[in-house]
């Protein structure tokens, strides 16, 4: 599946290569997804399946305040996340923060849904909270075959000035 809106994404997330050249993405550490799958596979319960596992995330940002209106560059360099099914068929939300820490969405008060599945493994979720806090996820395939998400996060509820997200990231 050619995915025509990544290059489209990452001009407004200003990517690019070693070489100067666009690129899709930013590189991951690839001893920290090691890092993290591993961390997660020991850490979730017995017979539970990972569906996604992403690691650095680059992005843009939106602040929405009572004065003013600011775009910024985003980035989520050390942290890493991932879609899991449990026994029971129940999908959680694993991220693990720059301190190491895993938290479960699930854990944390949110709501998981997964709310495609396509024929080539593309998947998308839902991750909501009574907070004000809701974040898309959409694990599909980049123009060269790898997989990625894309992924936006919108707060509001009691934050000020609101905020919404938009990121890339590379996936195993």
């Amino acid at each position: 599946m050619k995915v025509w809106f990544v290059p489209l994404i990452c001009a407004l997330a200003s990517c690019s290569n070693a070489a100067g050249e666009k690129d899709v993405l930013p590189e991951n550490d690839a001893s920290q997804l090691e890092y993290a799958r591993a961390f997660i596979t020991f850490s979730a319960p017995s017979g539970t399946k990972v569906l996604a596992m992403c690691g650095a995330s680059a992005g843009k940002v939106v602040f929405v305040g009572p004065e003013k209106v600011t775009w910024e560059d985003d980035r989520i360099s050390k942290g890493s996340f991932a879609f899991v099914q449990k026994n029971d068929g129940s999908v959680d939300y694993l991220f693990r923060d720059a301190t190491g820490k895993l938290t479960s969405a699930l854990q944390d008060g949110g709501t998981i849904a997964k709310t495609y599945q396509g024929e080539n493994g593309e998947m998308m979720f839902l991750v909501s909270y009574g907070t004000g806090v809701a974040e898309t996820y959409n694990v599909t395939k980049d123009l060269d075959g790898r997989t990625i998400v894309l992924w936006t996060s919108n707060k509001q509820a009691n934050l000020m000035p609101a905020k919404v997200s938009a990121f890339l990231a590379r996936c195993l």
